[in-house]
């Protein structure tokens, strides 16, 4: 089992049906489909749908109201739970950003949610809060609403672990936290929106010709784009020495000079993801198509925008000294370069307000 306790990460009533999303049934699901689920008293398990999915579980059922009393009885021991609606209208026709995160800093978490909302058409932001210890997920809150074109926003307290990651053998097959988080996301806040990506704090999407990348989705045909990571080395080449500030994305600019090489992520449309796909990390399951890269599409990764908490570490990455410390030919990323340049008086402005929030975290 995932946890030893988790069966379901959450539960809630959306457009007449209630979903109950979490890690994987295994061993547990004879035990599930053999219990006796309950809405508002009456028995809804013949109705149940169970589906196993890539790391995660899904169990949903229609339902007559939009909110209730959930009890299920079986094997597994006996639960009540209020359950409620989530409210529709919050990112309906909205071009969203998803992440989950743990103790990025918050000028990272700033900068990330400022850079797309001027760049790519961002204007909603949904950050799953994965029991940060160096400030509160209020927090966070507290600076996305301070964000200019973010108009809503959603911090989650998650609480799922996040799994065991790919090890020495690099086996990815047990991170099970995010894959919650993905499929939490589309069916709990998403499935109204106009476009969703789905990205790290480290990593910032761009377009080579300029546009925004919510925009060259709806201009496209396409359930989703998908496009390569750039890794963007940690020698601070933009940083302005006279103006000590705190490290943001906005500090780096060299990418490797062969390109956007590391696995995909993407941005999709909800209303034409067919219902049975199943997001993942670098790919969507069941789309239909291929997931094929898009040539015009990629983001940066930034190596200095990072905690390696995979390795036990609390602080940020160094920095390098210098460029010649860089193992890997290099270049000026100049699509980087100009959206950054045009960004700055005001980010300058945002960072000076936010300051206050900067200097309370760990």
């Amino acid at each position: 089992m995932f946890d030893f306790d988790t069966v379901f990460s959450d539960l809630f009533v959306r457009d007449g049906r209630l979903w109950m999303i979490g890690p994987p049934f295994a061993n547990l699901e004879p035990e599930l489909r053999s219990s006796t689920f309950k809405w508002n008293k009456l028995d809804v398990s013949a109705d149940i749908e169970f589906e196993n999915l890539n790391r995660m579980s899904r169990a949903s059922v229609p339902v007559d109201a939009s909110n209730g009393l959930l009890e299920i009885d079986g094997p597994l021991g006996s639960w009540k739970v209020e359950v409620d609606e989530l409210w529709d209208g919050l990112f309906r026709g909205s071009n969203l950003l998803v992440t989950q995160q743990k103790n990025n800093r918050l000028e990272w978490i700033a900068y990330w949610a400022f850079y797309n909302a001027q760049v790519n058409g961002v204007d909603s932001v949904v950050v799953y809060d994965n029991c940060s210890e160096n400030y509160t997920a209020e927090k966070i809150d507290q600076i996305l609403a301070r964000i200019p074109g973010i108009q809503n926003h959603v911090v989650v307290k998650w609480d799922t672990p996040y799994g065991a990651t790919g090890g020495p053998h690099n086996v990815w097959d047990s991170d099970f936290g995010q894959h919650i988080s993905w499929e939490h996301a589309r069916r709990a806040f998403a499935d109204s929106a106009a476009s969703c990506c789905v990205i790290d704090i480290d990593e910032l999407p761009f377009c080579i010709d300029g546009s925004p990348l919510a925009e060259k989705l709806a201009n496209s045909e396409k359930a989703a784009m998908f496009f390569n990571r750039q890794p963007i080395r940690q020698f601070p080449n933009r940083k302005d020495e006279l103006r000590p500030s705190p490290r943001t994305h906005a500090d780096f600019s060299l990418g490797e000079a062969r390109g956007a090489w590391l696995a995909p992520k993407y941005i999709y449309a909800p209303a034409r993801l067919p219902n049975q796909a199943q997001l993942l990390v670098h790919v969507i399951r069941d789309l239909g198509v291929q997931n094929e890269p898009e040539k015009e599409v990629r983001a940066g990764h930034f190596d200095s925008i990072r905690i390696r908490w995979r390795r036990g570490e609390k602080r940020q990455v160094e920095n390098f000294e210098s460029e010649d410390q860089i193992k890997e030919p290099v270049e000026t990323v100049s699509v980087l370069d100009n959206n950054f340049d045009r960004l700055v008086p005001q980010w300058k402005e945002l960072e000076a307000r936010l300051k206050p929030f900067f200097e309370q975290q760990v």
